[in-house]
């Protein structure tokens, strides 16, 4: 009985690592997709004009991090972008 306990915990442990690798990757290639160059986005920019316009530079970044997942490198990059 203790044998297939722990066939089947490994067994588990096997199919859930697999399926992190694969979600690890899809993530990785539309990261890399979404922030190739979010400056010359257009949809980002005109988002975040129409924010800049309703709320300060800090609060912006924070929208843009968790609406559209960027990093606070590439919101940071996109407002300094737009205010230039």
């Amino acid at each position: 009985m203790e044998v297939y306990t722990a066939l089947s915990s490994i067994l588990i442990i096997i199919v859930f690592f697999v399926a992190i690798l694969i979600q690890s990757n899809k993530i990785k290639i539309l990261r890399q997709q979404l922030h190739h160059n979010p400056t010359e986005n257009a949809h980002l920019q005109s988002y975040a004009k129409k924010l800049l316009q309703e709320e300060s530079e800090i609060k912006v970044i924070k929208k843009l991090r968790k609406e559209k997942g960027m990093s606070m490198l590439d919101a940071k990059k996109l407002i300094d972008s737009i205010n230039k």
